[in-house]
């Protein structure tokens, strides 16, 4: 009985631990809840911070697209500002406001690039040829920035070929016994298999472009490659200006001659004969199709092609349109120099040739990919989007002229494009960071 009561009374003397235990568990159980608390809330402000830093991004592009659109679309006042522009800041010269929604909102500003400046990372050089501009954008998503600048570039004149050769801007690519008298080109691909002999080597328009494939050495060949520098920028190419000819053309008789359907409302001609005759004028096409054989033009003859597009306003061409083919082998048999015969394409075509094709004369596609799925046999000069042989390519210069000159539509293209700091290192110079 002793030992029980003792027991008891200890029971008795500890009764108030429970209520002290059952505090402190509590109280860390509040400790533990704060900090969760706390850190979810810091995880929420952290992902709507960065979901806002991720909607200002695109909005970046949204300001250089629109500047690019309007440089070209819209008048420009005496500044040379596009109109509804101002001038800003001391260092710039046109700045725009825009509401791209769900509370985004970016400003950009246009500069002319000067020669002691940089743009887009790359320092810039006057080149009589080029117009350039600076297009900085800043853009704000619930109080986060991010900022981007890209280079525009234009063509104010300068010859359509950038080199004698063959120039893709995307890609070249070859295979199989190809002989080019003149250079391959290309700002960012160039891809060579099997024997490829190259007199003038290879042209890389932009530091990232890349080569894949060796081209064969040996006389008369070169496996050098030449790199423009950041400052040269890259190789451009813009479409020639079509001005008047989608009405004012020789495609009627006397125009051409030979085995044809012609349908006059869409300008769509189908070469059907063996022989064909281009003569002396310009010629606009919405698309031109050759079933094979030989098309003429005429010693004497000067002889451009114009193959228009819907993409360029006021063409009057049916949407699907703007395609050059050629079925079976088509040789373009020019009986003068190169430049008596020149073929612009303004769209994105496509430009095909299913079996051998043969052109003393100038095709110039900055737009379009041109696809030889056989032999092509070329005198005179290749520009294109892209270009690619499926066999091989036989490249010779022109034997005199040089390289023809034209008109080009003054069209501005982004050649680069580089992410700036969230934050202008100088708060008065809308560019300063980039």
């Amino acid at each position: 009985m002793t030992l029980i009561s003792t027991f008891i009374r200890r029971l008795r003397a500890e009764s108030g631990s429970a209520i002290v235990v059952a505090m402190g568990a509590m109280s860390v159980i509040l400790l533990l809840s704060a900090v969760a608390a706390s850190s979810s809330t810091q995880l929420s402000g952290s992902s709507q911070r960065d979901r806002a830093s991720k909607q200002a991004l695109p909005a970046t592009e949204a300001g250089i697209r629109q500047s690019t659109y309007k440089l070209n679309n819209l008048p420009r006042d005496v500044n040379g500002c596009p109109v509804g522009f101002a001038s800003a800041e001391s260092n710039t010269l046109c700045t725009k406001a825009e509401n791209a929604g769900n509370g985004v909102q970016y400003s950009y500003w246009m500069t002319k690039a000067i020669s002691s400046g940089t743009c887009a990372g790359f320092p810039v050089v006057v080149d009589p040829n080029v117009e350039v501009r600076c297009v900085t954008v800043e853009a704000t998503s619930a109080g986060q920035s991010r900022r981007a600048q890209a280079r525009l570039v234009r063509s104010t004149g300068a010859l359509l070929f950038p080199f004698p050769g063959v120039f893709g801007d995307r890609f070249v690519k070859i295979k199989n016994n190809s002989n080019v008298r003149g250079a391959i080109g290309s700002n960012d691909l160039i891809q060579l298999e099997n024997f490829n002999c190259i007199r003038d080597g290879l042209m890389i328009g932009r530091p990232g472009g890349t080569v894949i494939g060796t081209p064969t050495t040996g006389a008369g060949c070169s496996s050098a490659i030449d790199r423009n520098t950041a400052a040269e920028g890259p190789f451009v190419l813009t479409p020639v200006e079509f001005g008047s000819t989608a009405t004012v053309n020789a495609n009627i008789t006397p125009g051409w001659s030979g085995m044809h359907t012609y349908d006059a409302a869409q300008r769509r001609l189908r070469i059907t004969g063996n022989s064909f005759t281009f003569n002396n004028g310009d010629y606009n096409l919405c698309s031109l199709y050759i079933g094979g054989g030989t098309v003429y033009i005429p010693a004497g003859a000067n002889v451009r092609i114009f193959i228009d597009s819907p993409d360029r306003g006021g063409s009057g061409c049916p949407p699907g349109s703007g395609s050059l083919i050629g079925n079976n082998a088509v040789n373009f048999q020019n009986l003068g120099p190169a430049q008596n015969l020149q073929i612009y394409v303004y769209g994105a075509g496509p430009v095909e040739f299913t079996n051998e094709f043969t052109l003393n004369g100038f095709l110039h596609a900055p737009n379009a990919p041109v696809l030889f799925k056989n032999t092509a046999r070329i005198t005179g000069g290749l520009a294109a989007q892209s270009v690619e042989a499926k066999n091989n390519i036989i490249f010779n210069e022109p034997t005199s002229g040089g390289l023809p000159r034209a008109r080009t539509v003054p069209v501005f293209y982004r050649t680069a494009w580089t992410e700036c700091a969230t934050q202008r290192t100088t708060s008065a110079n809308a560019t300063s960071g980039c």
